[in-house]
C-alpha cells in the first residue's frame, strides 16, 4: 500500500504540470515551414517597392497627361478652323459661281439687246432705195455704235479696203483678205440689211 501511494504521488505531479492554469490541452501549434515560406514571399515583394513611382515622377506623369490633353484640344481647334476655312472657301466659290451666272445673264441680255437693235436697223435699211438716204447704224459686238459707220450708200462707195475691214471686224464678221474689196462691201451691205447694193 505504501509503495502504491508513492507511485501515485510520482504520477500526480505530471498530471498537474499538464493542466496548469491558462494552458489549453491539444491546441494547434505554429507551422514554422509556412512562416518561413510567407517570409520569403514578403521579401520577394519588398524588393519591388523601388518600382513604385516617386512623387516627382507622379507629378511628371500628371504634367504629361495635361500636355497631351492640351495637344488634343489644339488639334480639335485646328480641325474646326480648317473646317471653317473650307466652308468659307465653298461659300466663296458659290459667290463666284453666282457672279459668273449674273455675268452670263448680263452678257446674254447684251447680246439680246444687240440683236434686237441691229434687227431694227436692218429693217430700216432694207427700205432705202436712194444712195443719199441716211442709213440706220448697227451696234458692234459690245453693244456700242459702230465707229465710222457710213451715213449712206455714197459713203460706202468711197470706203477703202482697210475701212471696210474695220467695219466688218467691229460687227464680228469674218474677213477674207483674198476677197476683193468690192466683195467685202457686198458682205457689209447684206449684213446691214441693204437689199441691193447699187455700187
Amino acid at each position: 500500500m505504501e509503495a502504491a501511494a508513492k507511485k501515485k504521488v510520482k504520477e500526480n505531479p505530471k498530471k498537474e504540470m499538464a493542466n496548469l492554469p491558462g494552458q489549453q490541452p491539444h491546441l494547434a501549434q505554429p507551422n514554422y515551414g509556412n512562416i518561413a515560406q510567407n517570409l520569403r514571399g514578403l521579401a520577394d515583394e519588398a524588393v519591388l517597392f523601388p518600382n513604385i513611382p516617386l512623387i516627382d515622377q507622379g507629378q511628371q506623369i500628371i504634367v504629361l497627361l495635361n500636355q497631351t490633353q492640351q495637344d488634343v484640344n489644339q488639334i480639335r481647334q485646328d480641325f474646326n478652323q480648317i473646317r471653317q476655312d473650307f466652308n468659307q472657301m465653298i461659300q466663296g466659290q458659290n459667290q463666284i459661281r453666282q457672279e459668273i451666272n449674273r455675268m452670263i445673264q448680263g452678257q446674254n441680255q447684251i447680246q439680246h439687246d444687240i440683236l434686237r437693235k441691229n434687227n431694227f436697223s436692218r429693217l430700216c435699211n432694207s427700205s432705202i432705195t436712194r444712195s443719199d438716204s441716211l442709213m440706220e447704224p448697227l451696234v458692234d459686238v459690245n453693244g456700242h455704235l459702230t465707229h465710222g459707220f457710213p451715213r449712206n450708200r455714197a459713203n460706202i462707195r468711197r470706203l477703202q479696203g482697210d475701212d471696210i475691214d474695220r467695219l466688218l471686224r467691229e460687227l464680228g464678221l469674218h474677213i477674207d483678205p483674198a476677197e476683193a474689196v468690192h466683195t467685202r462691201k457686198e458682205h457689209f451691205l447684206r449684213f446691214i440689211g441693204m437689199v441691193s447694193s447699187g455700187l
